[in-house]
């Protein structure tokens, strides 16, 4: 069973050091703590409130020199800013499919405070982040 072991030996002011190590055991323990390690790199963190925010973007469209929501150019324009979101892995909610069993949908020229009831109202998926945007042409 020597191979199991390994020796090491020194002199020391005239005494003799003897060390027997198991080669098996600092296998094991290089195993164990490799795989320790790959656990704790591969283990999911909780996510802090800043950390993933929910995203909603509102259309505000109250000022008459303003584009109307429902019109081509705001639907594009709001269709960009949520692609360039999303490709920053933000998670963007599209006001319609939140609100649509809550609020009447199709509704223009709606006042600031119009839309803070409205994004205040939403609860699931609770919204952390409100943008606005308003469309001049």
């Amino acid at each position: 069973m020597t191979s199991l072991f390994r020796i090491f030996v020194f002199n020391l002011n005239g005494i003799r050091f003897e060390f027997r190590v198991r080669i098996m055991s600092r296998f094991i323990i290089a195993i164990g703590a490799g795989l320790t390690y790959l656990g704790l790199a591969t283990a999911p963190l909780p996510a802090l409130a800043g950390d993933d925010p929910n995203i909603l973007i509102m259309a505000e469209d109250a000022d008459a020199d303003g584009v109307a929501r429902n019109s081509l150019i705001s639907t594009r324009i709001l269709n960009a800013v949520v692609t360039q979101l999303d490709q920053q892995r933000f998670k963007v909610y599209d006001e319609t499919a939140i609100t649509l069993d809550t609020h009447r949908q199709g509704r223009t020229r709606r006042t600031d405070a119009e839309l803070i009831d409205i994004s205040k109202s939403i609860r699931k998926p609770p919204i952390d982040v409100v943008v606005f945007f308003t469309v001049y042409a």
